[in-house]
């Protein structure tokens, strides 16, 4: 059933233009989650951070890596080669 542009039922992808996403909440709390996991891996040489806190390094590490990871999975996916990027990957993930 269509009524005025819109389909009961299922998405009009053709409609679409583009999509949004709110990082406030979940997706950014992963980075939180990535920075401790990274401090607790890092206690071993706690001695060798200021104050002997490796968190703000931790933080550091995971914004520099993540603009680059996500540059290049922005160009895989511009190559149109984001399928076999994703699929490639997840054999190296278990």
């Amino acid at each position: 059933m269509m009524t005025a542009g819109v389909v009961w039922g299922r998405i009009d992808t053709d409609r679409i233009k583009g999509l949004l996403f709110d990082v406030d909440g979940t997706l950014s709390d992963t980075d939180d989650h990535m920075v401790d996991k990274i401090s607790r891996s890092l206690r071993g040489i706690s001695w060798l951070f200021r104050d002997h806190n490796p968190k703000p390094f931790a933080r550091w590490l995971v914004m520099a890596v993540e603009t680059p990871a996500n540059f290049i999975y922005h160009l895989t996916d511009r190559l149109g080669a984001d399928k076999f990027f994703v699929k490639t990957l997840g054999r190296f993930s278990g």
